[in-house]
C-alpha cells in the first residue's frame, strides 16, 4: 500500500488508499453500513443498563428514592430501546411496502 497525502486525495485515491471504502460509495451505503451497528449497540446498552439497573435495585435497602431511581433507569433503558426497534420495524416495513432493496 502506498503513501498518500491529502493534497493528492480524489475519489479514486481513496478507495486505493483505504480498501474499506469500496463498499462506501453513497451515504446510503454508510447508513446500511451504520444502522445494524447501532440495533446491536443499542441491545448492548440495554444489557449493560439492565445489570445496573438491577444492582440499584438491590442496593436500595427499602430507601424509597433509590428504589424509584431504579425503577426509572430501567424504565427508560425499556423505551430507548423500544425506540430503536421501533425504528428498525419501520424500516422493513418501509422495504415491503415500496418493494425497495435496503440491504440492512
Amino acid at each position: 500500500m502506498q503513501n498518500v497525502y491529502l493534497a493528492q486525495i480524489n475519489p479514486t485515491t481513496i478507495q486505493d488508499a483505504m480498501p474499506f471504502t469500496k463498499k462506501m460509495g453513497t451515504i446510503a451505503d454508510l447508513t446500511n453500513l451504520l444502522v445494524p451497528i447501532a440495533v446491536t449497540g443499542a441491545g448492548i446498552v440495554l444489557f449493560i443498563m439492565f445489570i445496573y439497573a438491577g444492582f440499584m435495585y438491590m442496593s436500595s435497602e427499602g430507601n424509597a428514592e433509590k428504589l424509584k431511581k431504579a425503577q426509572s433507569l430501567l424504565m427508560m433503558s425499556l423505551i430507548g430501546f423500544a425506540l430503536v426497534i421501533g425504528s428498525f420495524i419501520i424500516i422493513q416495513l418501509l422495504k415491503l411496502i415500496f418493494q425497495v432493496n435496503i440491504p440492512i
